[in-house]
């Protein structure tokens, strides 16, 4: 039996997961160095509250606890923050690839920098990342935007249930016409 040339075959199952992690790791690219920071300040201080010789409780000791807490704790929120944010780049893109570049689209996702990212890459794997680019200039944001605008104009919105669901805990998206 022969095959149709029209058929188009799928690529090898280990080509979909190298082009996934590479797309994982570029849009969480400051994320994942979060990460590692996180990491490696939970491991410098827990050797210093290991070999720390004084132990009445005084400032420096309350500040390597304080370090060694947040570097235990960045790690988590900095991973789930890459997870949502590739997410976003797999919505986005099966959007942009159905309707076409439309600034509506891309408006829910340019509050935070890392929403930015996700949605240019998205855009140059469309080969429309240009458009967007120049989009994004118009509203106002540059390089150094880098805090979720909503934080900045509310801080005490991390304290919400839906600041947390939409940040760290966006639902998984299938692609609907892409491997990757």
């Amino acid at each position: 039996m022969v095959k149709s040339k029209n058929i188009a075959l799928q690529p090898p199952k280990m080509l979909i997961a190298y082009h996934r992690f590479i797309r994982y790791m570029y849009i969480g690219a400051f994320l994942h160095i979060a990460a590692f920071a996180g990491v490696w300040l939970f491991i410098t201080g827990v050797q210093e509250l290991m070999a720390y010789q004084n132990l009445t409780l005084d400032f420096g000791l309350y500040i390597w606890i304080l370090l060694t807490w947040s570097g235990f704790w960045l790690p988590f929120f900095s991973e789930l923050d890459a997870y949502s944010r590739y997410q976003n780049y797999k919505l986005i893109k099966d959007k942009l690839y159905v309707n076409g570049l439309d600034h509506r689209l891309i408006k829910p996702f340019m509050y935070s920098k890392c929403q930015r990212i996700s949605v240019m890459v998205a855009a140059k794997d469309l080969k429309c990342a240009e458009d967007v680019k120049h989009y994004f200039y118009h509203q106002g944001y540059r390089w150094y935007h880098i805090l979720p605008d909503t934080w900045i104009q509310n801080p005490f919105l991390i304290f919400h249930k839906k600041f947390w669901d939409k940040i760290l805990f966006t639902r998984y998206y299938q692609l609907q016409n892409f491997y990757w």
